[in-house]
């Protein structure tokens, strides 16, 4: 399973674009969904994840697709695939 390791530019978005839709596997710790008040701070946490630069995505549409255990040094983590529209 390919998870996006760090935020991509706008360019490499668009190389992923498919009827200017993207999808991508994000890493979330546990806690940092916890954190989140309500989905639109949740909806900002995937943005950021995902999109180096200035741009938002819409339409968005997640699954759970695997998770990272515990460890003594963190909460865990889930894998979630998010299919948006990338607007720029």
């Amino acid at each position: 399973m390919d998870i996006l390791k760090k935020p991509l530019s706008l360019k490499s978005l668009k190389k992923r674009l498919v009827n200017n839709r993207i999808s991508v596997n994000v890493k979330i710790s546990f806690l940092g969904m916890i954190d989140c008040y309500g989905f639109d701070s949740f909806n900002e946490m995937i943005d950021d994840l995902i999109i180096l630069e200035e741009g938002y995505l819409s339409d968005i549409n997640y699954k759970i697709v695997g998770s990272i255990p515990a460890t003594k040094t963190d909460s865990g983590y889930v894998i979630i695939n998010v299919v948006a529209e990338l607007n720029y």
